[in-house]
C-alpha cells in the first residue's frame, strides 16, 4: 500500500470516530459536528431525538442526541452484545423479578440488569420469565414518575 492511501485510510478513520470517540462514548457525551438527522427515536421520556449509528468494537449501537448535542440514549440489538451473559433474544429467566420489571405507558416494558444496562421487553405485554429481550438500553431516569 503507498503512502497516499495509508494517509487517506488514516485521515477517514479519524473522521469516522471524531463524532464519538472511544472515552466519550456514554452517556451525557458532548458529540462533535452535525447531528441533524430524518431519523429519530422515542427515548424512555417520551421525547423524540435524534438518531447516530455507530459501530464501536464491532457491535452496532444507537445513539439518541440532544439538541445541545450530548448522548442521552444508547441502545443496542446486535446480537453481538451482552450483558452479564445476557443477550438479544434470551429469555429473562436468569434476572426475572415481577417486581422489578418497569413500564412507561406508550415506550414499553424494561428491567434494570446492572448498573448501567436495562433491557428492553415487549411492549404489548406484562414481561414473563419465558420473555425474550429485545435490546439493551443505557438511559438515566430521573426521580420515579408516580404514574408509571
Amino acid at each position: 500500500m503507498n503512502l497516499k492511501n495509508k494517509i487517506f485510510q488514516l485521515i477517514f478513520f479519524m473522521v469516522l470516530f471524531s463524532c464519538c470517540p472511544q472515552n466519550k462514548f456514554q452517556l451525557g457525551a458532548q458529540i462533535n459536528g452535525d447531528i441533524s438527522s430524518r431519523n429519530k427515536i422515542m427515548i424512555p421520556s417520551g421525547a423524540l431525538l435524534d438518531v447516530k449509528e455507530i459501530h464501536y468494537k464491532n457491535i452496532s449501537y444507537t445513539l439518541a442526541i440532544s439538541e445541545n448535542k450530548k448522548i442521552k440514549y444508547i441502545s443496542t440489538k446486535d446480537s453481538k452484545f451482552s450483558v452479564e451473559k445476557l443477550k438479544i433474544n434470551d429469555d429473562i429467566s436468569k434476572i426475572f423479578d415481577e417486581t422489578k420489571i418497569k413500564y412507561i405507558p406508550g415506550w414499553g416494558y424494561y428491567m434494570k440488569v446492572n448498573s448501567e444496562w436495562y433491557v428492553g421487553l415487549d411492549f404489548r405485554m406484562k414481561p414473563t420469565k419465558s420473555s425474550k429481550i429485545g435490546w439493551f438500553f443505557k438511559y438515566e431516569f430521573s426521580e420515579p414518575n408516580p404514574n408509571w
